[in-house]
């Protein structure tokens, strides 16, 4: 059974996960900076025998990309994003500056990921959903056996993402929830890039999307 361990990193509280499964990892979103949460990461690895496959990324804020030049060197794995998220991650050294995080290493090597379509995450296969609004290129991944949404920072417990920065769009977020997240099952769980875990059932009703 595919199992989640999840870790907040970063002076921006972002969340990163390791989904694992008979010994594979991947890791998403890795946004450790300091060295104890470098470190925190490996001892996890370590601590359950796991060989790291691969990392893959939502998107591309500085928060969620903060790690990968740690692992890449580390572990020697692929880094996979989003088709859309190229410029992001190409702006992501001056938001490191704006935001006084000057340990930050930029990322140069890197692979795409479709709008649509698999991605073999730890042997188990998710489906991508292309979901801009928050990020022009953002994509979540979803399993139906396992009710797992690994969101980024598209929908949140109560809330969503913002959609004020470079590439933003409201209109644009509000039709990713409404017509490509809120069609899941309700118990599907919710797994946001801030934040607690949550459910699709739950943000239908609760979520200040139907406010904006």
């Amino acid at each position: 059974m595919l199992k989640i361990a999840k870790f907040t990193f970063n002076p921006l509280q972002e969340n990163t996960y390791v989904l694992y499964n008979n010994g594979k990892a991947v890791v998403i979103d890795p946004g450790m900076y300091h060295k104890n949460e470098q470190d925190a990461f490996d001892l996890f690895i370590e601590k359950n025998n796991l060989v790291l496959e691969k990392i893959i990324n939502t998107h591309c804020h500085l928060d969620h990309i903060a790690g990968v030049s740690y692992l890449q060197n580390k572990y020697k794995v692929p880094f996979f994003i989003p088709k859309g998220e190229l410029e992001v991650l190409k702006s992501a050294p001056i938001s490191a500056q704006m935001y006084g995080l000057q340990m930050f290493q930029n990322v140069e090597e890197y692979f795409f990921l479709e709008n649509e379509g698999i991605v073999e995450i730890a042997g188990v296969d998710f489906e991508i959903l292309f979901v801009p609004g928050h990020s022009p290129g953002h994509l979540a991944f979803y399993n139906e056996k396992e009710e797992i949404l690994v969101v980024g920072d598209v929908l949140f417990q109560g809330s969503c993402g913002r959609y004020d920065l470079p590439g933003g769009n409201l209109s644009v977020l509000k039709d990713s929830i409404f017509n490509t997240l809120f069609k899941l099952p309700d118990n599907t769980q919710v797994v946001c890039g801030h934040g607690p875990h949550t459910t699709i059932g739950k943000e239908k009703i609760n979520n200040i999307i139907n406010q904006l």
